[in-house]
């Protein structure tokens, strides 16, 4: 799902595809084993100027130029180079906007997807795929939640370890330098003292 950044949004579901098919032949090293590809892309923003929700694309062929014409005798010709690669682009601003018609599947999905409370309700009274896709995605709420709880309880332990070492390095720094003028201070005293027996020889 694409949100936000649609930046050469075509040219990138196209690099996409290849690197699906070519990771799929490297698989199967053999070309007639590759897979049909199907790229959906859901995004926020409307990035096509048609006037659908859903659009499909395929590897078409252009019109023929008259120019390049050559008469084969074929009375039906091959529209598409290859139906191996198929593009499903779906704009939820388009399918909001002009609001769910038919109530068929794709359209209860691309309402849970948007967030429609309505209809996830709906579907988790119902069998079926959505309804474990609304069930996966709240367990995986709990959890980010759960997730969240567990680092900030990470993120203040190491920071009262850090406090308390901190606090502990310091105390150490400041008993040394204690310390060390106590043994200065005694080294002074008894420098003067030596001194002082000297002078008067006592």
């Amino acid at each position: 799902m694409q949100v936000g950044n649609t930046t050469a949004i075509d040219k990138r579901l196209v690099v996409y595809s290849s690197k699906l098919v070519a990771g799929d032949i490297k698989v199967s090293e053999k070309y007639p084993d590759a897979k049909n590809t199907i790229v959906i892309c859901i995004t926020t923003d409307n990035i096509l100027k048609r006037n659908a929700y859903l659009s499909i694309a395929k590897l078409k062929f252009e019109k023929t130029q008259e120019k390049r014409y050559a008469e084969m005798g074929y009375e039906k010709e091959d529209e598409y180079l290859t139906d191996m690669i198929s593009y499903y682009i779906i704009e939820l601003t388009k399918f909001k906007e002009n609001k769910p018609r038919t109530g068929d599947l794709l359209e209860k999905w691309l309402l849970v997807i948007g967030g429609d409370e309505e209809m996830m309700k709906k579907c988790k009274k119902e069998e079926g795929e959505i309804k474990e896709a609304i069930e996966q995605l709240e367990e995986m709420s709990a959890d980010e939640k759960e997730r969240e709880i567990y680092e900030i309880r990470e993120k203040s332990r190491l920071v009262y370890n850090t406090e308390m070492y901190e606090a502990r390095r310091k105390g150490l720094e400041e008993g040394e330098k204690i310390r060390r003028r106590t043994w200065r201070t005694k080294k002074i005293k008894g420098n003067s003292q030596k001194i002082v027996r000297k002078k008067y020889k006592y």
